[in-house]
């Protein structure tokens, strides 16, 4: 189960809770629509850069560890935030600081991978320290 461990280099905590063991994969996606200003007078367009949405999506295994934080992010009204502190390259690697809310969670038992589930967490207001 523990294929995402400390040992296996990334980090990852969510509310001050290290959810690492239980995470098989995660993906950070920063995306930044870019608008195009056309110029008065020219042929030219400017074009300027929205703000930045960011989303990581965490693949994980059911346990109670990590369920109970996610589903609770996930279901809680008005909504909830958590910071998320992710660590790619390990301990001694840059460090991600968010804070983020439940967008979108799943979850999955078949036959053929038991016990996963998916969540997205976004950030709340887009800025990664």
């Amino acid at each position: 189960m523990a294929g995402f461990s400390p040992g296996n280099v990334a980090l990852v905590s969510l509310g001050g809770v290290d959810i690492s063991p239980y995470v098989e994969k995660i993906d950070m996606d920063i995306k930044s629509a870019i608008m195009p200003l056309p110029r008065l007078g020219s042929n030219g367009t400017a074009h300027l850069p929205a703000p930045t949405d960011t989303e990581f999506t965490l693949t994980f295994w059911l346990d109670s560890v990590i369920t109970n934080i996610l589903f609770a992010l996930a279901y809680t009204r008005p909504a909830t935030t958590a910071q998320l502190v992710y660590k790619p390259e390990g301990v001694s690697g840059d460090t991600r600081t968010v804070t983020v809310f439940c967008s979108d969670y799943h979850e999955d038992s078949d036959a053929k991978s038991p016990n996963k589930g998916t969540c997205k967490l976004t950030t709340s207001d887009g800025v990664i320290a």
